[in-house]
C-alpha cells in the first residue's frame, strides 16, 4: 500500500453504495467533515479551485467479497477495521503518517495474495490461493482514515473483505486494481532493503500534506 503524489508508490446509515476507482458516491445523513485532499473538478474562472470536506469513504467506496466466504460482505460503512498488509504493517510507517500506533491484532486474509508491482517497493493485493498476512487496525479516527485514504496510490480500491483474527470477521483493505506481477512480495526484503529511504518519502508527503490542508483551511 502506497502513496501518491512523489511517492513510488468512511456513520452512513441507511445507504450502502459502490462505486469504481477515482469515483465519488452518493452519502446520505450528516457525516463528519474530513479532509480527504480531494479537489473540485470544476473551476470557475477568475477563481482559485476549492478543496472540500467529505466522508474519506466516499472517493472509493467498493464491494468485494473473499474468494472463500460464503457470506455477503457488510456495508463499508458498517466496519470500522483495517486490513493492512505491505508497508502498513510496519509500526514506523503508520506512525509517520497520522502521529500514532493503532490498536492492531495480527490477521489473515484466506483467498488474497500480496505481490509485487511494476516498478514500485510497496505491493498490492489480489484474489488468489492461500492468504495475505498482514494486521487489522480497529480503532482510527475519521480523520486518521482520511489520511490514510489521501496517501493511498488511486489505483487501490477499498473494498470488504473476510479476515481471521482469529475469528472470521469483516474488514476493510485497499485491493489492487492495476496491474501486478506473479510475484510475492517479501517483508523482510523490503524492511531491509528500501524501508529508510521509504520513511523519509512518507514524512516528506505528510509535511506536504498537512500544508495542503492548512493552506485550504484558509480559503
Amino acid at each position: 500500500m502506497r502513496s501518491r503524489g512523489g511517492l513510488t508508490r468512511r456513520s452512513l446509515a441507511n445507504c450502502t453504495t459502490g462505486v469504481g476507482i477515482r469515483s465519488s458516491g452518493p452519502t446520505c445523513g450528516p457525516t463528519p467533515q474530513v479532509w480527504t485532499g480531494s479537489s473540485d473538478s470544476s473551476k470557475r474562472a477568475g477563481q482559485r479551485p476549492r478543496r472540500y470536506f467529505v466522508k474519506p469513504t466516499s472517493a472509493r467506496l467498493h464491494q468485494a467479497n473473499s474468494t472463500n466466504s460464503g457470506q455477503p460482505a457488510r456495508s463499508l460503512a458498517e466496519i470500522n477495521r483495517l486490513f493492512v498488509y505491505g508497508t502498513l504493517v510496519f509500526d514506523d510507517v503508520v506512525s509517520a503518517l497520522i502521529d500514532r500506533i493503532p490498536h492492531q491484532l495480527d490477521a489473515k486474509a484466506p483467498g488474497w495474495r500480496i505481490v509485487r508491482l511494476p516498478k514500485k517497493v510497496y505491493p498490492g493485493l489480489v484474489p488468489g490461493h492461500g492468504e495475505a498476512n498482514g494486521k487489522v487496525l480497529t480503532d482510527l479516527t475519521d480523520a486518521e482514515w482520511a489520511t490514510l485514504d489521501a496517501f493511498e496510490d488511486p489505483d487501490y480500491t477499498l473494498a470488504t473483505v473476510r479476515v481471521m483474527i482469529p475469528l472470521e470477521t469483516d474488514a476493510r483493505t485497499y485491493i489492487w486494481r492495476g496491474d501486478h506481477l506473479d510475484e510475492p512480495w517479501s517483508t523482510v526484503g523490503f524492511g531491509r532493503d528500501e524501508l529508510a529511504d521509504y520513511l523519509d518519502r512518507c514524512l516528506s508527503w505528510r509535511r506536504r500534506h498537512d500544508q495542503r490542508r492548512a493552506i485550504d483551511g484558509q480559503q
